[in-house]
């Protein structure tokens, strides 16, 4: 009886349990149902974001368990957190030489997509295995121990609000930089097009300058079945993965290392401290920045290993992480090496004076660590200065221009390097003394003051100001040895900034050493100090927060105006069922990608963000080129001639504008060449295209211009060789006088008969009208910012 009334029991608890899950199923259904009426269940934004964060997780995975192995390889061992962020460092650039070299056997098809990770997850499982369990163990520990769960539990919270609100910035690929649009993930974009690295035949400058993170970014672009959305929000995830892995595992791992026995928990929210973090173009919007910044801690912990034994195969691994840093960004090298340069150095020296009895061959082995470095150096970064050597004959093209023989190279583009980029566009204090003085200065105000384009916020400084504060209380402190050097590696880094081009977002390659060194102090003057300076420095901390609390909301961003309403609209997109809308970005490119053909390779014009085009593309903006200079063309067959031999097939432009960086001349030859001698125009997503022709246009004589102008150059009949003044530097302006002036106005009309072209000011030609003397509206034309540059209309008559 007693086992019938079990059994019973038995099978009554099963059928309360299969009910519960029953009733749970058909709740789960019916929710489903009535919500899918509403909006659509397959067309949730969440199932897009789940595929990034997949993706990010095996990037993060596979840098990770091959860099164990390289760690293992080079003799690194350290602490949990050190062995972890110094094999995702070591990971991260394998991961960027390996797409790089796979680009150069044009492997850029989906499949690699999958295969690369695959690859470098077996080839450290083994050590990642060993790690996973270590982490998991440890994972059982958390709290365990700790006496101020309140603190922790604010510290925490603290530092979860600064990554949900990064986050928040770049669900919407509109919050993407105006730099990333038109170099990083535009180059990304043409090499997956491309099907692998290629020769850009203008000599486009950033092609030929460090970008290897454009590599990650084009593993990203290889995402199969995607929109320009999709491969674009992945580069985004990409990039915060980098930066979560940089601040919750390499700063701890730094801040363990200046202070013993430090909570990793506790001190990464430190990172949020730098308000500058949260506002364009310093936060994370898809550069270069924030990823080269992940080298900054594992050069200062591999640094600490090195200067120890200088053993080689260390070494190697420090020269790995230099090469990292000098092929990321010109800005992350210049504030990143020379300092962890010059403690090796220091070492070697040191090591070599204490062995000065020794045997020459005892002697020699300590050499061999910082000459191994050396040789990895020139070794993991050949895939910039060999490349260049190779396609460009110049290994720094273009800047060794005066020692190298660099091609392309067009007669004037010395000059236009010079005074159309080097001088017109970098920030930097004047040459001599008084600019040192004022880059020593700066080290101290750099915080207090904007280094920014004023058009953004203003005079208002938003870096943050507690690296410099906090610098005041280290003399009082013990034990600060290791912080002082991170202290001088930050201000030569910050004297290497200054001097060369001074924009907020350029310091990103330097926060997370700051922060270390903030964390740090913060952490020695809590445990040294009573209630005090315990209230003080929580005071001092929260007037820092407050102080850039609203910085997050500052409209500032070039395109979007602001990234936080951009991703508002995007997720409000759903409740509008704006299904397809919602995932239109660059909408214009997309439109030209449509109508070329998969063979096509495009020409814009004077247009920087080429974005979303999808296929090979060039630009002709000069100072940022130099193999295209329209202005030393003698005419149409030229024109043509050399376009040719770039392969170009379609030329784009924007109508009825000219950015005015060209000279006259050049503006003129290249709008004569497209409205006379290619094909048919129609207008595609705001631009006008046009096909080359295979066929060369008939030679004719050199054009004659008509200039009607207020002021330069002086109005009459000009050849147009005779217009070909630039617009920078000391020779802007300076034209010929005309071949015939130009008298009475009535004399206007008789002149324009025998022109082809025309340069017309409106105001100081009354009474005439070009459209009705049988001319064409070409562009109206810009001035570049700083140059006065007159801004004249240009007018060309139709051969067709």
């Amino acid at each position: 009886m007693s086992d019938s009334g079990g059994d019973r029991r038995l099978w009554l608890d099963l059928a309360r349990r299969l009910g519960v899950v029953f009733a749970l199923v058909a709740g789960i259904a019916l929710f489903a149902w009535v919500a899918d009426g509403h909006y659509p269940i397959q067309k949730w934004l969440f199932w897009r974001y789940a595929g990034y964060w997949a993706a990010v997780l095996l990037f993060v995975a596979s840098c990770t368990s091959l860099g164990l192995r390289l760690v293992r390889l080079a003799g690194l061992s350290a602490r949990l957190h050190e062995r972890v962020f110094v094999a995702f460092a070591l990971g991260l650039f394998a991961f960027e030489l390996s797409m790089f070299v796979l680009g150069l056997f044009r492997l850029y098809y989906w499949p690699l997509f999958f295969a690369l990770p695959a690859v470098f997850l077996a080839a450290g499982a083994k050590p990642a295995l060993r790690l996973g369990r270590k982490v998991f163990r440890r994972a059982g520990r958390l709290g365990a121990g700790h006496r101020s769960a309140v603190t922790s539990a604010l510290l925490l919270l603290f530092g979860v609000l600064g990554i949900g609100m990064i986050y928040f910035l770049i669900l919407s690929p509109h919050n993407v930089q105006f730099d990333a649009r038109w170099k990083h993930l535009a180059l990304a974009e043409d090499y997956v097009a491309s099907h692998g690295v290629r020769r850009f035949d203008e000599g486009w400058s950033f092609s030929t300058r460090p970008h290897i993170t454009s590599f990650v970014y084009a593993w990203g672009f290889l995402l199969p079945r995607s929109l320009l959305f999709d491969r674009v929000e992945l580069c985004a995830h990409l990039e915060l993965g980098v930066f979560l892995m940089t601040t919750v595992v390499g700063i701890p791992a730094m801040v363990r290392r200046l202070v013993p026995r430090a909570r990793p928990g506790w001190v990464w929210p430190a990172r949020f401290l730098f308000p500058g973090t949260f506002l364009y173009d310093s936060s994370l919007s898809v550069g270069a920045d924030h990823v080269g910044a992940a080298f900054g801690p594992a050069i200062f912990l591999v640094l600490l290993r090195v200067v120890d034994s200088l053993g080689p195969r260390a070494c190697v691994a420090l020269g790995a992480l230099l090469s990292a840093a000098a092929l990321t960004k010109e800005s992350i090298a210049m504030m990143l090496i020379p300092t962890p340069v010059a403690v090796v150095a220091v070492a070697a020296a040191l090591a070599l004076w204490r062995m000065r009895r020794a045997s020459p061959e005892a002697r020699l082995r300590w050499l061999t660590g910082p000459a191994a470095a050396t040789a990895a150096c020139l070794v993991f970064t050949a895939p910039l200065w060999l490349k260049n050597l190779i396609w460009h004959h110049d290994p720094f093209y273009p800047v060794g221009f005066r020692y190298f023989q660099g091609q392309p190279w067009t007669s004037d583009a010395a000059y236009l390097y010079q005074y159309g980029y080097v001088e017109h566009q970098f920030a930097r204090p004047v040459a001599g003394l008084a600019g040192v003085l004022e880059t020593l200065k700066t080290l101290a105000t750099f915080s207090f003051v904007n280094n920014d384009y004023p058009q953004f916020h203003g005079k208002l400084p938003v870096f943050g100001s507690l690296f410099t504060l906090l610098l005041l209380c280290l003399p009082f402190l013990k034990g600060t040895r290791r912080i002082w050097l991170l202290v001088v590696w930050v201000h030569l880094g910050l004297f290497a900034w200054y001097w060369v081009h001074h924009q907020d977002r350029y310091l990103q390659g330097l926060v997370p050493l700051m922060t270390a060194v903030v964390a740090a102090v913060v952490v020695l003057v809590w445990r040294t100090t009573r209630l005090v300076g315990k209230g003080l420095t929580a005071a001092l901390l929260a007037f820092q927060v407050i102080w850039g609390g609203d910085v997050y909301f500052i409209r500032t961003h070039a395109m979007a105006g602001s990234a936080v309403i951009k991703s508002l609209d995007l997720l409000e997109a759903g409740y509008k069922k704006q299904y397809t809308e919602r995932l239109v970005f660059e909408g214009d490119m997309v439109a030209l990608r449509k109508a070329l053909p998969k063979s096509a390779r495009l020409l814009l014009h004077e247009n920087h963000a080429h974005l979303g085009v999808g296929v090979p593309s060039l630009t002709d903006w000069l100072t940022y080129q130099f193999g295209i200079s329209y202005g030393t063309l003698a005419g149409p067959p030229e024109v043509h001639a050399l376009l040719s031999s770039m392969k170009v097939t379609h030329i784009a432009w924007q109508p009825e504008r000219s950015r005015g960086w060209d000279s006259l001349a050049g503006d003129l030859t290249f709008f004569d060449f497209v409205l006379n001698a290619t094909g048919e125009r129609r207008l595609v997503g705001g631009h006008f295209l046009v096909p080359l022709r295979e066929a060369p246009p008939p030679p004719r004589p050199r054009s004659t211009v008509l200039v009607a102008a207020c002021k330069s150059p002086k109005s009459g009949l000009y050849e147009l060789a005779d217009l070909t003044a630039p617009s920078f530097g000391p020779e802007r302006g300076r034209y010929p006088a005309p071949r015939t002036a130009l008298g009475p106005p009535a004399q206007l009309a008789e002149l324009a008969a025998r022109a082809e072209m025309l340069v017309l000011e409106p105001a100081c030609a009354p009474g005439f009208s070009a459209q009705v003397a049988g001319f064409t509206l070409a562009a109206k034309r810009g001035a570049p910012t700083g140059t006065g540059n007159p801004r004249p209309e240009l007018w060309v008559r139709l051969r067709r």
